[in-house]
């Protein structure tokens, strides 16, 4: 393992030692994946800036709209995710829900959803980050919110539709050569019997 510079050993914390707030929120902010954080009755409560690249809304524009996400999910999905957010706000769990979004531009990109609810193992309070567990419980047990992960899956729906697409031609294909091969058939069928028609003619006549 490459060691570490001057710079990061006075910035990064060693191995086992608790690690700043600031570090998961550099880590949260910095990844690929539209990520939020929802209370538990389904009000955002932040956003990272990947939300930027798949709607075309920062963050902030993003915490002030009315029921986010639903602004930004097209209407033919929009029924179905809210009843999905409303599983998510009481503790449900879901992976790779589908769905398109409405970007600022005009484009309906797909995304895939997965939400989770988020506890608190004990390791908030000890060292500012989110410790093992996966969501926040207050002290009374009380859900206090779950996190969200979208990915862009449009290239992937890209590629299963141009897929469909094939596979359909070349179901076609069969169903026409089928039909080929059952008309040759038919066809062969008729000559053998006027064949045999014109075998029993020539036995009559002689």
């Amino acid at each position: 393992m490459k060691p570490r510079n001057r710079s990061q050993q006075n910035v990064l914390p060693n191995r086992g030692e608790p690690i700043p707030a600031e570090f998961f929120r550099a880590i949260a902010e910095g990844t690929v994946d539209w990520e939020s954080w929802h209370s538990s009755n389904g009000e955002v409560l932040w956003g990272n800036e990947a939300v930027r690249r798949f709607t075309g809304y920062s963050p902030n524009e993003c915490l002030r709209m009315a029921d986010y996400p639903l602004p930004l999910i097209v209407p033919e999905d929009r029924d179905r995710m809210a009843e999905h957010l409303r599983d998510a706000a009481v503790g449900g769990t879901e992976n790779n829900i589908e769905f398109r979004v409405l970007h600022r531009d005009g484009s309906r990109p797909w995304v895939a959803v997965s939400w989770q609810p988020m506890r608190d193992d004990g390791g908030l309070g000890n060292n500012g980050g989110l410790g093992d567990g996966i969501a926040f419980r207050d002290a009374g047990g009380l859900l206090l919110g779950f996190r969200v992960s979208m990915r862009d899956i449009t290239e992937k729906r890209r590629l299963r539709e141009q897929l469909r697409l094939h596979n359909e031609h070349l179901e076609q294909l069969v169903q026409e050569r089928a039909a080929r091969v059952a008309e040759l058939e038919k066809h062969r069928a008729k000559m053998e019997q006027l064949a045999a028609l014109s075998e029993l003619a020539a036995g009559v006549a002689h």
